[in-house]
């Protein structure tokens, strides 16, 4: 994505919300690229590429989540609030101009109901962008057949997808998106180096598996040291593919 946070054409985006914000740096770098204008107040330049408006457009930004894990000191237009996207939304005739989601993969049991209610919630002509995986593994040569790497990906989404939750929601984002209504639709693919992801191994099987599999803290560990000794392996190449969609609501 070049740096940047998202791809959607936007023009001035007032009202922002940002689903499954995790530690809120997406609402963070939004908030510092569209900041709220101080004669006073020096500006802090982001560390993400502010492709739209050079902060020269305000707006308040949200970022919404089931755990408070994101950081106190955030930007005047950046607020934090603690809900679940699966659950009724509650924003009453407040729409947004921009509703932004990424990596949700395997938080989700629902995600057709969840685009319907990003439609149902964006201001007409406002946009909804999805940034999420096909978390199945690859590899264009087949190296990853039989390895380390290739069980772990097996076990954890097995384990996820027998408990109801969507793991490879990227292929199908467009046609979600259309079916709830949205034109204008774009999608962007690429392949993700699995490197980028060894450090979240251990803590992203750890959960799933034991509580739902029965397998102990210490297999888990062992799975994962194995799974990150894979992704180190030069003779093995394993990717998977990012989405990028994007739609606007009819005016």
């Amino acid at each position: 994505m070049d740096r940047k946070l998202y791809l959607a054409p936007l023009k001035s985006p007032q009202r922002v919300i940002d689903l499954g914000t995790g530690t809120g740096i997406w609402a963070i770098d939004f908030g510092m690229c569209h900041p709220i204008k101080c004669p006073l107040q020096r500006q802090v330049p982001s560390p993400v590429s502010c492709h739209m408006s050079n902060g020269t457009d305000a707006g308040q930004v949200i970022g919404c989540d089931l755990s408070p894990t994101q950081p106190n000191m955030v930007p005047p237009n950046v607020k934090f609030l603690v809900d679940d996207i699966e659950a009724d939304w509650e924003y009453g005739n407040n729409p947004f101009d921009f509703i932004h989601a990424r990596y949700l993969s395997v938080s989700i049991k629902n995600f057709p109901r969840l685009v319907r209610q990003c439609y149902r919630y964006a201001k007409p002509g406002g946009w909804v962008e999805f940034q999420d995986w096909d978390s199945r593994i690859t590899s264009e040569d087949n190296s990853t057949k039989g390895t380390s790497i290739k069980r772990y990906y097996n076990e954890v989404l097995g384990a996820f997808e027998r408990n109801g939750y969507e793991t490879s929601p990227g292929p199908h984002l467009e046609q979600w998106f259309r079916d709830a209504g949205f034109v204008d639709v774009q999608k962007k693919v690429g392949t993700w180096c699995m490197l980028q992801a060894e450090q979240g191994f251990e803590a992203g099987g750890l959960a799933v598996l034991t509580r739902f599999e029965n397998w102990s803290k210490e297999d888990v560990v062992d799975l994962a040291k194995k799974a990150v000794a894979d992704a180190h392996n030069r003779n093995i190449h394993p990717l998977f593919n990012f989405y990028v969609v994007y739609g606007r609501k009819p005016e």
